[in-house]
């Protein structure tokens, strides 16, 4: 393999792994909006359970109405039910975060096993590929010394190796 070969074989390996990086960061950032389009969310939530809440006593206070009994436990379902829905919202907000920063994860993983596969390519798995050696060499030179197999890949060492 030559110099000019070993240098698209480091490339394609940067490139891997720099694209790897990138989509991690970029997973990252959507995960960082998330955080933040959670909290304005959250942040509006309370405002409107606080004017619906509101609405709800001056409902009842108007009515001439005592706060107990049936009037009281409808506020109460009302609190409950926007408790619940914050719930709801905060779980799905972890989840998705923690579906982005696994990808993320998994995207780096991606690039550096892109990169070991640009290597492994490369060569093919097969020594004839070698430097010092090339498939036709390895067929022309034929066995190895004592050796009983038919010539292929596998059975000529490169030039300078000894067994």
């Amino acid at each position: 393999m030559g110099i000019g070969a070993a240098a698209l074989i480091g490339i394609s390996a940067a490139s891997s792994i720099m694209g790897g990086m990138a989509q991690k960061a970029q997973l990252d950032s959507q995960a960082d909006a998330l955080k933040t389009s959670y909290q304005l969310d959250k942040s509006k939530r309370k405002r409107d359970k606080s004017y619906f809440l509101g609405k709800q006593r001056a409902a009842v206070g108007a009515s001439g109405i005592e706060m107990s009994g049936s009037p009281l436990e409808v506020i109460n379902d009302s609190m409950y039910e926007f408790e619940l829905d914050e719930q709801i919202a905060k779980e799905n907000y972890l989840m998705r975060r923690s579906s982005l920063k696994q990808q993320g994860k998994l995207a780096m993983i991606g690039g550096v096993l892109g990169a070991v596969q640009s290597g492994a390519s490369a060569f093919g798995g097969k020594t004839g590929m070698l430097p010092g050696s090339s498939p036709q060499f390895s067929m022309q030179k034929g066995l190895l010394p004592g050796s009983t197999a038919q010539p292929s890949y596998y059975t000529q060492l490169p030039v300078g190796w000894s067994k």
